[in-house]
């Protein structure tokens, strides 16, 4: 398993590694979108820029819950007996295509794994290109 340590634009970028500090970034309408999450329902309704040739009209969202402050106890290696704090661990993951740009999805309450707070994030892409096109994200309250 490998973690890219930057991504750019939906792709792997090495440069920092080599050296780089700045990266090119292409301008791009990436357009609006907006989210209202209340208690493990989502709505998301996303207005496009400029579209892609060929992808015109099909959008995807991509909708992961992360949770802060995980504890982890290592048994074995280098860290063997250590308590590691994760930050930014997904612990659920949803896609959902759409034509028009708006979706609707009850998520139920939020995994529960000893996070010390929750992060809701989102990001479209169009049709099954990974690229980014919007991202949005925050931190979200506890199901009640």
């Amino acid at each position: 398993m490998y973690t890219p340590g930057l991504v750019v634009n939906g792709q792997e970028w090495r440069g920092w590694l080599q050296g780089q500090r700045r990266w090119q970034v292409a301008p791009v309408m990436a357009g609006a979108l907006a989210l209202d999450y209340q208690s493990g329902r989502l709505e998301a309704r996303y207005s496009a820029g400029v579209a892609k040739v060929g992808n015109v009209g099909k959008s995807t969202l991509h909708l992961a819950r992360l949770g802060m402050a995980l504890e982890a106890e290592v048994g074995a290696g280098e860290n063997r007996g250590r308590s590691l704090s994760h930050d930014f661990v997904v612990l659920d993951y949803h896609r959902l295509e759409s034509v028009g740009g708006d979706w609707a999805l009850d998520l139920g309450v939020m995994p529960d794994q000893g996070q010390s707070r929750s992060v809701l994030v989102a990001w479209v892409s169009q049709g099954s290109d990974l690229q980014p096109l919007q991202i949005a994200g925050g931190y979200i309250e506890p199901d009640l």
